[in-house]
């Protein structure tokens, strides 16, 4: 009796500590991930590999014959941002945004867990090629410590977009978006 008692008294205080600070509020499926050069496909080939490799994300699966680079599971804690009042991010630098905490002073604190992926597939069109970038959040939460034991709470993680940006430009800086 005194353990039911004890949950549903401690029930409020998790799920204070369970919703997310700095909710969501955009729509990140409407993000332009897709890219189309003049250059080769070669060429385009050869600048993905450098961008992943000189920026330490680990390259999964390299399959040239079907344009695919898959990234490694990837930290992110270093990468995390939220979203700001005024339509854009707390720091307009970072690759992705999650409905995670943040202090009034501005630090943001990543998901005890912020781990993903990319994957880019590359293509040759009507003698043009097309770049599609997609970031795939794997796992993105928090453990919450209680008396009553370790929750996990899932936490919502979408790219900004500022890696693909990134990457397209360094690609060719007269890069277009699809």
């Amino acid at each position: 009796m005194k353990k039911i008692f004890l949950s549903i008294l401690l029930s409020p205080l998790l799920i204070s500590c369970a919703a997310p600070i700095g909710a969501l509020t955009r729509d990140y499926s409407k993000n332009v991930r897709s890219y189309q050069t003049e250059l080769s496909y070669e060429s385009v080939w050869s600048k993905a590999i450098d961008y992943f490799s000189e920026r330490g994300v680990s390259i999964q699966t390299v399959d040239k014959s079907s344009g695919l680079i898959a990234s490694g599971n990837y930290s992110f804690k270093n990468s995390v941002t939220v979203e700001s009042s005024d339509g854009g991010f707390l720091d307009n630098d970072k690759w992705i945004v999650c409905d995670c905490k943040y202090l009034s002073t501005g630090v943001v604190i990543a998901p005890n867990v912020s781990n993903g992926s990319f994957n880019l597939r590359i293509k040759q069109e009507n003698g043009k090629t097309l770049i599609n970038v997609n970031f795939l959040p794997n796992e993105f939460y928090d453990n919450v410590v209680t008396g009553l034991g370790t929750f996990r709470v899932e936490r919502q993680a979408f790219s900004t977009g500022v890696f693909e940006k990134k990457l397209a430009e360094y690609i060719d800086p007269n890069i277009k978006k699809l």
